[in-house]
């Protein structure tokens, strides 16, 4: 059934009465009649009828004068033109003044319930397409609205700024008079405004809702979203906050699945329905509220993380200065004291030597067997003893960085032909063989030669005190690109892996019931181990117990020399 209403405009009232009356009610339209043209000007102004039918000849004015008139006052009605034959340069005038058609009288009533339909279809066809437009051009509003409040929550750490534009944008997305967001204090459980829109500044601060027995306490505790509108019969809806609203949607603002407040939008003076449209707009600012709720939070802990970070930061290196500083005091106080042993011990050692060496001329002193043979033994003690502190006296030198190294083009042959010459005594004296593995070509090095021969030599040592009679000391040489690699390698008890690390201290002696009564302070591999390191090299071990050990000198073939020897290594 048709519900669209029709303006008949004519001064012959036959005519208006069959058609008001009889044909067009029959097609199912409702019917508005004026015989003259001031007549129809009001009913358009008051009715906005759906369709006209013009006469064009009229006491007063013209179906002409009257299309001019609407369209100066900016109405459109769409308009079916009656007019006699003869009057074609009135038809144009018409049509240019927004005429759909034209019909000459007398009018046929096919033709004309055709052209009503057929215009009628196309305002209802035009009318749907405008309003599609419109929720199209509302649709576009609302995504670059959203996309604007995502880029925020992305762009800016300012969580109160972003909070305030998820209001604003609630209230004007919904066409809202008022709203705010409310976050929970889990402590005291009330619910405290951090943003409003539209909503007195004082009040909003001082504002705290409890959610207990409420239409927010109950979105709270269901992560449910809530929307009400007042009926005709209703009183206003009273919130809890004590206004008065005739509609509202609550929605909950939740991140990791716990709600961490309420998004709200109301109308207190007008009663216009909340759609699941605006509902869901609304959810969807409250997962924007939650994104910069938990953004803001994972800042806070970041900058805290970092401010503690470089707090402990500061602190470490005041301590690395400190065990600098203490490092620095320890070996000064370390070559003092070995200097000081050194010459303290000295003079009187020199002292003791010299009398017993008169006391072992048998031109000055006659001895028996035994006597001889007491200070023989105290003679041979005295050596070591001298042996000893002058190795004290020669560490305390490379711990207190007191010797530096003068580095030339030197023949690798020539520092390890040194070295063996240094330690053939050593091996022939404990029958142990020594295997000169070496390549017949090696490599001329920037080295300190006597440095580094001592170096190789005390890696001797240290393999000839730990093996046994008639077992092999190996020296051998690999040479490559970038590198040579010295090695030493010795078949005694070998060095436990727990107490390897502990090797390249000075003054350490790996297993005390091995060392019985051997030679030494310990000196010898801290000493290589400084000498090494100060070659730009590196100075390695791999041992088993059981399987002996092999020391292992690594050198670059060119690299830039220090010539300074390491600090010492606690």
């Amino acid at each position: 059934m048709s519900t669209e209403t029709i303006l008949i405009v004519d001064d012959d009232l036959q005519t208006l009465e069959f058609l008001a009356k009889h044909f067009l009610p029959r097609l199912g339209y409702k019917t508005l009649t004026a015989s003259n043209g001031q007549t129809a000007l009001e009913i358009v102004r008051e009715h906005r009828p759906d369709l006209m039918l013009l006469d064009l000849q009229m006491p007063d004015i013209t179906g002409l004068d009257v299309l001019r008139q609407l369209h100066d006052e900016g109405h459109s009605v769409p308009t079916i033109f009656l007019t006699a034959y003869g009057s074609e340069r009135i038809v144009v005038e018409a049509l240019r003044l927004g005429v759909k058609d034209y019909l000459t009288k007398p009018v046929d009533l096919d033709i004309l319930k055709e052209s009503i339909t057929r215009i009628l279809e196309a305002a209802q066809l035009r009318r749907e397409k405008e309003k599609l437009a419109v929720r199209l051009e509302r649709q576009v509003t609302r995504l670059t609205v959203l996309a604007k409040i995502g880029q925020s929550v992305i762009s800016t750490l300012e969580l109160d700024q972003v909070l305030r534009q998820i209001v604003e944008a609630s209230v004007y997305l919904t066409q809202a008079e008022e709203g705010f967001l409310a976050l929970l204090d889990e402590q005291s459980g009330q619910l405290y405004l951090r943003a409003a829109k539209n909503i007195d500044q004082d009040e909003s601060q001082t504002l705290r809702l409890k959610i207990t027995d409420s239409l927010l306490g109950n979105v709270i505790r269901t992560g449910q979203a809530f929307r009400m509108t007042q009926s005709d019969q209703d009183s206003p809806l009273k919130l809890s906050t004590g206004f008065l609203v005739k509609s509202l949607v609550h929605v909950p603002i939740i991140s990791k699945g716990k709600t961490l407040g309420v998004l709200s939008v109301d109308n207190r003076l007008k009663k216009r329905f909340f759609s699941k449209t605006d509902e869901t707009l609304l959810i969807s600012l409250a997962g924007y509220a939650a994104v910069a709720i938990e953004n803001a939070r994972l800042y806070d802990e970041a900058t805290n993380r970092a401010a503690e970070a470089t707090s402990f930061a500061r602190e470490l290196k005041i301590v690395n200065r400190q065990e600098s500083q203490l490092r620095e005091s320890l070996n000064r106080l370390r070559f003092t004291f070995l200097n000081a042993i050194g010459h303290e011990l000295e003079t009187p050692l020199t002292i003791m030597l010299h009398t017993l060496e008169t006391m072992s001329d048998p031109q000055r002193v006659t001895l028996d067997p035994q006597q001889e043979e007491m200070v023989e033994t105290l003679r041979q003690q005295s050596l070591r003893l001298r042996r000893m502190i002058g190795s004290l006296v020669t560490f305390a030198g490379f711990t207190a960085k007191q010797d530096d190294l003068k580095f030339h083009p030197t023949p690798l042959n020539a520092v390890l032909d040194d070295a063996l010459q240094l330690t053939l005594f050593k091996t022939q004296r404990k029958d142990i063989q020594l295997k000169d593995q070496r390549p017949d070509d090696l490599p001329t090095l920037v080295v300190d030669g006597e440095r580094l021969s001592e170096a190789v030599v005390n890696l001797l040592d240290n393999a000839i005190r730990v093996s046994p009679s008639d077992a092999p000391v190996i020296l051998s040489v690999q040479v490559y690109a970038d590198k040579v690699e010295i090695s030493v390698q010795d078949f005694g008890p070998g060095i436990p892996e727990k107490e390897q690390a502990h090797i390249w201290d000075g003054f350490i002696q790996i297993n005390r019931s091995l060392q019985r009564g051997l030679e030494g302070l310990g000196l010898g591999l801290a000493m290589a181990r400084y000498i090494v390191e100060a070659h730009c090299g590196t100075l390695s071990l791999h041992s088993a117990p059981g399987q002996g050990s092999t020391f292992t000198i690594t050198l670059p073939r060119q690299q830039k020399m220090t010539g300074v020897l390491p600090p010492l290594s606690e």
